[in-house]
């Protein structure tokens, strides 16, 4: 976790302090694939790599020179996706240490970013007003649609995209960006955040 200076770590077993060190400027944290590492993004794109034996800094990377604050992890594989003013999405492998991909995703800054729950696809939206599902190893655009998002994110079998809008939640076909349907929530300006529940039935914002 994150406080207003600490990088803290603790079990949640026994309730003991694990480990404790200087937050430098992080916005995010995340636990490595094998939990033997913690990456954090600061506010200006860094990602630092820590050792959760102690809290050790092993190494900095510049994830994204532009950062603006999107971000999304794939914890399965340790995969880190970091967008930019400049509407380009950065994917790393933060374990290998390891640039994947640049895609210049959008004309105007990223506003957020998911992964799909195989991790194969990249949806992102910006600025621009454009929603875009990718095959982001090969930077292949997919599909794309207009609309202004707060929030995106796949459904668990990766047949739908909930888009978060304002008052209303839409569900997308991410392989030809047609909407399925469209939720009414009546929420102007609704949260960024939208989680589906494991067996795809609901939608939480």
């Amino acid at each position: 976790g994150l406080n207003n200076e600490q990088l803290i770590g603790w079990s949640l077993v026994t309730g003991k302090l694990e480990f404790n060190t200087a937050r430098m400027d992080a916005v995010q944290v995340y636990y490595g694939t094998d939990k033997t590492e913690v990456y954090t993004i600061d506010g200006v794109g860094n990602i630092r790599v820590y050792d959760t034996d102690g809290g050790q800094l092993k190494q900095t990377l510049v994830g994204h020179p532009a950062f603006d604050g999107s971000a999304a992890y794939d914890s399965d594989n340790g995969l880190l996706a970091v967008g930019g003013l400049d509407g380009a999405v950065k994917v790393w492998d933060v374990a290998a240490r390891q640039s994947l991909v640049t895609i210049q995703a959008h004309t105007q800054r990223v506003n957020g970013i998911a992964f799909s729950s195989d991790s194969t696809q990249l949806a992102t939206f910006g600025d621009d007003q454009t929603i875009k599902v990718w095959d982001w190893r090969a930077k292949k655009l997919i599909s794309q649609t207009k609309a202004f998002a707060y929030a995106v994110a796949f459904s668990p079998d990766g047949t739908q995209l909930a888009v978060g809008e304002d008052r209303q939640i839409t569900l997308w076909n991410p392989a030809d960006g047609k909407q399925i349907f469209a939720l009414n929530t009546g929420i102007r300006a609704p949260s960024d955040k939208l989680i589906y529940s494991p067996d795809g039935q609901y939608i939480i914002n």
